[in-house]
């Protein structure tokens, strides 16, 4: 039984939400961190799954696209971002910035698959 493409999305999206909570709620020092950790650690593994899920169903050659190879990019560094948020390596605006961009770029890779 395969899964529908639109439950993988969901799942995706969901997923996603979730990693930017985690991500916000360790940036704002909020006084529940360990929550975040393991938000942050699921919601990863997750968009991990359901992106290889979509793009099993998307692709139908050998081949691995470009784009997916960016999005893997943009996973890793959206992984990262906890580690900068927690040993305060960048400064609270900086990072926000940088990973509204993350999101952004990998949003846009998902939409024009360049």
């Amino acid at each position: 039984m395969l899964i529908d493409y639109n439950a993988y999305k969901d799942a995706h999206l969901v997923s996603a939400f979730g990693l930017f909570l985690a991500i916000g709620s360790v940036i704002t020092e909020s006084s529940k961190t360990r929550w975040a950790s393991a938000l942050h650690g699921v919601a990863l593994l997750v968009i991990l799954i359901t992106g290889f899920g979509m793009l099993g169903r998307l692709v139908s050659s050998g081949t691995f696209p470009a784009w997916a190879a960016g999005k893997l990019i943009i996973w890793f560094l959206l992984g990262a971002s906890l580690v900068l948020a927690r040993r305060k390596i960048l400064p609270a605006p900086a990072l926000i910035a940088l990973v509204l961009v993350l999101g952004g770029a990998a949003a846009g890779l998902a939409l024009w698959k360049p």
